[in-house]
């Protein structure tokens, strides 16, 4: 299997002034990373990143909209693991999340062609209540471990 890809929504808006950083300070890469226990650089080596929308969108991700590009991505992650920030990212890869457990993996079921392995996280945010429960908070990092394991 290729490297896994983690797809967050969009760039900040402190992203997208500072035109390129990829990785802004208490932004959800960042508590993601942080979660990973690693260094930032370390994991650019291990996996890759993007953003269902490559500018930032003062009123939220529309996951419509960005459903095209998403579907023009398939041959790019055909044959990985990817990790969705939340569920409006899912949406925007035409998963229904509720069908699915939080951190469990499985196939998309509308992309025969895909063959790879989806997983939806909460958006990892330190404002996301999900991540004040240790048992879930837990099962995340436990979740991210193992793809630490597989890199």
């Amino acid at each position: 299997m290729g490297r896994t890809l983690f797809v967050g929504q969009q760039p900040s808006s402190y992203e997208a002034e500072k035109s390129g950083e990829v990785l802004t300070p208490g932004g959800a890469l960042d508590n993601l990373i942080k979660m990973m226990g690693i260094p930032s650089l370390n994991f650019f080596e291990k996996f890759d990143y993007i953003n269902v929308s490559p500018h930032f969108e003062p009123d939220g991700l529309s996951p419509e909209y960005h459903r095209p590009d998403m579907r023009n991505l398939r041959p790019l992650i055909s044959g990985r693991r990817i990790v969705c920030f939340g569920p409006p990212v899912a949406s925007a890869f035409e998963i229904d999340r509720d069908k699915y457990e939080w951190c469990q993996f499985f196939d998309h079921p509308k992309w025969d062609d895909f063959h790879g392995l989806f997983c939806v996280i909460p958006y990892p945010d330190t404002r996301n209540r999900l991540y004040h429960n240790p048992e879930f908070r837990g099962m995340v990092c436990r979740t991210l471990d193992m793809l630490l394991t597989f890199s």
